[in-house]
């Protein structure tokens, strides 16, 4: 049923939409919600490149199960843990990272970027 739910709106050219629409959503909705839960976090600590904002700790990411043993038998080590996520702009640790290296590294000051 579910596949075939799928099929229709793809004839339709509404599943994407429908789609990025759900997962934007999604993603608002879990800024506002770390926002109001980490605002007693709010001070010395991390602070985010992106959006200035210094908190105590950022917001914890880890594995789903159905991932956990290819995480854990590949030995991976970067992406989950602590302090991962910023919970006012929702930047994530490597996010930050690319950006820190980007300015420090790069000489791109002044000049135009088509994609990264």
């Amino acid at each position: 049923m579910q596949a075939q739910f799928k099929t229709f709106l793809q004839e339709l050219r509404l599943y994407h939409p429908l789609q990025s629409s759900y997962r934007s959503a999604l993603s608002f909705l879990s800024i506002r919600y770390h926002r109001f839960r980490y605002a007693r976090y709010k001070g010395e600590g991390f602070v985010c490149n992106f959006c200035g904002v210094a908190y105590q700790k950022f917001v914890p990411e880890y594995p789903s199960p159905e991932i956990r043993p290819a995480i854990d038998g590949h030995h991976v080590i970067a992406g989950y843990g602590e302090n991962v996520y910023c919970p006012r702009c929702g930047s994530r640790n490597r996010e930050r990272l690319l950006k820190a290296v980007i300015e420090s590294r790069l000489p791109i000051r002044g000049k135009k970027i088509l994609h990264f």
